[in-house]
């Protein structure tokens, strides 16, 4: 603790002797020691003024408070007069020195949460335009980590470009950090306000208006460098000069956030710029891994008064850093117009979820230099699998594939869907897009396993369709590769198949059901299944009979209750002689039709469990004068519609006819299957909206005046009554106090009692079939109480003017607690009466007082609608009396 006093202590003592001009801008970094999750290494980055006397050949780092420190020395250029081992920096141009300090710490064991990295050094430089008197403003950097066991050993983002720049007044600017994370973890961009003494964001901080950051690239944007709107009470300067700019950049992993970097940079504005910038021309890309890819990319200067200025470009990212198989690009200098190969064997380590981002700057050589930037995002994504075949075995579907040629991924997903499409995806469309109509099937965590069976999770594929399969690789890091060209296959035909279960007749007892299949063509060997066939016909887990021959394909079932139940049909394949089961067909049932009844109208819907696909429903309604005779009403590809405009009370039949196929295209199309007939009949179930109420106290006359508007006026049409509900007090349950039989009468006067008219109302509408609205909103009243106190009284036995009593009083409890004192603080009268009632006379010796001044304290209890309220009343009152019993007082 004492080192940490000293340190802080000698912190503070060299700011007050170094008040120069200095700190421009600045970042700290780190690194994980991946034998140690909880040492790491720190790399403080700042750029200072070049030529200044405040110089710091080693800073002073905090952990996560101010008690815990270290000293870290600057580690780049030559060696001077800063004693060993701290070097000099390294001047970047005339104006710009460069300082990079380094040191490791070691946090001690267990996890750690949003651990504050900082560094505080007395002086900004001076003059900068959006933090008025900056040479007195400490330069405050900051960054945090967390150590989690689950999230694994962590390194911050490094930023690759500089945050020392130049922009020209009011002609467009950007920057991007290049920021490059490691880990691969995914990074955002903020702009904050800056830093001062002690962590402190910087009072009268102005951010240039017009200036931005993309949240998902870093490129930070000012549309009109220099076009400043002061502050008034700051009094910021505008035009040329440095600004200075915060970004916040947010480390995610798996969704949570695990660090942060914050960069302090500075850009000059020049306001005489004789120059255009350049312009970058490059675009995101994605490449597959283990191929190499190449993208060329171009810059030119745009003329000024005609003038054109030769330009460098060169560029930066995390692509470049790498080792092996580094990305390589050649810089370029020095015409209007110039252009350069970006290149990169890519491999399969590098495939991750989070692209790669390379930053391309373009530097005109004008004396007063401006540049531009473009970043491109680039992904790298792992190869498609290659699936090679699926195969049909019984009723299910057996997927291989090839060895996958990216070591690096950890397992597979399957995918399929009814179909074979043959459509592309784009190249860069990673995993299965939902958009695509695949289905996720399974997931192998084994990326050396080659083959799965799907069999529908143990309930087996259907008969008759076709299935599309497309499998794709995935990563520990959660990248997934391109799927797979798709594989399409059928069930063998060893089974017949169901097309239809129709509703032929609708009755309790007499009802009809017609089943239909085509006959199996594909079974493995009519050696092996000679003839004769018999087709054994089940309803549910019943045998209900049998047909002879394979080309008997249809069944017609009587004496069903079709108008209450649904049935499902399956049919076994069998060799008569020596009865061996060749395939069992999938199930299907009859379609189900509902109705259910609303207000002047009857809501239709259908369900059934068929093995083909239905896509179309025909709604028919019945003619009331001819039986069993029906009209189209409505063609849907939804399997529910509504029927509207019909008479409450009145009965309404319907049936409802599905269209629908097997991908199979062998088997005839469309299959058409009718539901049975259902009849509902109309009644108003809806209930009203609840009306609109308001509340007026009357607290002069004791009531309470409610008002609302009728809901057949917006809502309804059959409104014919209200119910009123009161509570007095407002968390109280309200309880019905009266029903109003007529729609029109909409005002209503209550009186709770004779003491109070505090209390909370709420109304509902009735309609014709009694259906009651929800509660309006819970309107509260509260009464108004008074108790006022004369002061002065003239017992003078006249009837006039004889007692000291209140006038008037309304909403107080009957009793009081009230207390009179004459003038030296003796007790001459209490009471509990609310009217008191004094008449002049001393209470205990009965006595009458002289006239002179009393005084008196008084409590009452107001009557509120948040139950009774004390309230003390202070006061005087004087005893007046002129003559009594003819004789003057």
């Amino acid at each position: 603790m004492k080192k940490s006093f000293l340190l802080i202590t000698i912190f503070f003592i060299s700011y007050n002797l170094s008040k120069a001009t200095h700190n421009r801008a600045g970042e700290i970094t780190y690194t994980c020691d991946s034998l140690n999750p909880f040492h790491f290494y720190f790399t403080i980055t700042t750029y200072t003024k070049l030529g200044e006397t405040a110089d710091r050949c080693d800073l002073t780092v905090f952990f996560c408070d101010f008690n815990d420190s270290a000293i870290f020395f600057r580690v780049n250029g030559p060696t001077g007069i800063c004693a060993a081992p701290a070097k000099m920096g390294e001047p970047i141009n005339g104006t710009v020195k460069k300082n990079i300090y380094t040191g490791e710490h070691t946090f001690g064991s267990g996890p750690l949460l949003n651990c504050k990295i900082m560094i505080e050094d007395p002086n900004r430089n001076g003059n900068i335009n959006n933090i008025p008197g900056s040479i007195d403003v400490p330069f405050f950097i900051v960054s945090t980590l967390s150590i989690n066991p689950f999230a694994g050993c962590n390194s911050s983002p490094v930023l690759l470009n500089p945050p020392i720049e130049n922009a020209c007044y009011c002609k467009p600017f950007v920057h991007n950090p290049g920021a490059y994370d490691p880990d691969g973890d995914s990074l955002s961009y903020s702009l904050i306000k800056p830093f001062g003494a002690g962590g402190v964001i910087i009072p009268c901080y102005v951010l240039p208006s017009g200036a931005s950051i993309n949240p998902v690239t870093g490129d930070l944007t000012w549309a009109c460098p220099g076009a400043e709107t002061s502050l008034a009470n700051c009094n910021s300067a505008v035009g040329a000069g440095e600004y200075n700019f915060a970004i916040l950049i947010k480390e995610w992993r798996n969704g949570r956030l695990i660090g942060t970097v914050e960069r302090d940079m500075q850009v000059t504005v020049d306001a005489n710029c004789n120059n255009n910038p350049p312009v970058v021309h490059a675009k995101d890309t994605c490449v597959e891994a283990g191929s190499f890819f190449s993208m060329e990319i171009t810059a030119e200067d745009t003329p000024f008064n005609g003038v054109l200025d030769t330009i460098k470009l060169i560029a930066n990212g995390g692509p470049f850093q790498m080792s092996p198989d580094s990305a390589e690009f050649v810089d370029v200098c020095c015409n209007t117009s110039v252009s350069s190969v970006f290149q990169w064997q890519t491999n399969c380590n590098q495939v991750r979820k989070q692209p790669y981002n390379v930053t391309f700057i373009a530097t005109d050589d004008n004396n007063k230099p401006l540049s531009d930037s473009k970043t491109i995002k680039i992904s790298i994504i792992g190869p498609a699998p290659v699936l090679t075949a699926v195969t049909p075995i019984g009723n299910s579907l057996v997927l291989t594939w090839l060895p996958y040629t990216c070591p690096t991924a950890i397992g597979y997903k399957i995918y399929r869907k009814l179909g074979c499409s043959n459509t592309p995806f784009d190249f860069c469309e990673t995993g299965i897009p939902a958009s695509s109509g695949y289905q996720y099937v399974t997931t192998i965590n084994d990326l050396n396993t080659l083959t799965y069976t799907d069999d529908n999770g143990g309930a087996g594929l259907l008969h008759g369709q076709e299935y599309s399969y497309k499998i794709f690789a995935f990563f520990a890091d959660g990248s997934e590769s391109r799927a797979s060209i798709e594989k399409c296959a059928m069930l063998k035909r060893n089974v017949a198949i169901i097309t239809n279960v129709s509703i032929f007749k609708t009755d309790s007892t007499i009802g009809k059901d017609t089943i239909r299949w085509v006959r199996p063509t594909d079974f493995d060997s009519i050696i092996q299944y000679p003839p004769p066939y018999r087709y054994l016909i089940y309803r549910g887990a019943t045998l209900i009979d049998s047909t002879d021959g394979i080309a008997n394909t249809i069944y017609i079932e009587n004496n069903l209750n079709t108008e209450a139940n649904q049935y499902t049909y399956r049919i076994d394949f069998y060799t008569i002689n020596n009865h061996t089961l060749i395939g069992k067909s999938n199930t299907a049932s009859s379609v189900k039709a509902s109705a259910v009844p609303s207000d002047n109208s009857i809501n239709l819907s259908t369900s059934f469990t068929v093995p083909w696909t239905n896509y179309k429903y025909y709604f028919y309604k019945e003619n009331p004068t001819l039986p069993d005779t029906y009209t189209l009403l409505n063609v849907s590809n939804q399997n529910s519609f509504t029927d509207v405009g019909l008479i409450n009370g009145r009965k309404y039949c319907y049936r409802v006819l599905t269209e629908g196929e097997y991908s199979d295209i062998t088997i005839a199309k469309p299959l058409y299957n009718m539901s049975q007939k259902i009849c509902a009949v109309p009644i108003d179930i809806t209930a009203p909206c609840a009306p609109s109420l308001s509340v007026a106290p009357d607290c002069d006359n004791l009531l309470n005046i409610l008002s609302w508007n009728n809901p057949n006026l917006l809502c309804a049409d059959d409104v014919v009554g209200y119910k009123i509900y009161f509570s007095t007090k407002q968390n109280d349950t309200l309880r019905l106090i009266d029903t109003i039989t007529t729609a029109t009468t909409i005002k209503y006067m209550h009186t709770p009692d004779s003491l109070s008219i505090a209390g909370c109302y709420s109304i509902t509408a009735l309609d014709s079939f009694n259906n009651e609205s929800v509660f309006s909103d819970t309107i509260c009243v509260d009464n108004c109480p008074i108790y006022e106190l004369p002061n002065v009284f003239t017992p003078s036995g006249d009837g006039i003017n004889d007692l000291f009593k209140p006038f008037p009083y309304r909403f107080i409890r009957p009793e009081i607690e009230m207390y009179i004192y004459d003038r030296w603080g003796v007790l001459i009268f209490e009471t509990n009466n609310i009217k008191v009632l004094w008449d002049g006379f001393n209470y205990k010796s009965k006595q009458e007082c002289d006239d002179g001044v009393f005084y008196y304290v008084c409590t009452i209890k107001e009557i509120r609608l948040a139950g009774d309220v004390p309230r003390t009343l202070k006061g005087f009152v004087q005893k007046i009396s002129s003559e009594k019993d003819g004789k003057a007082k």
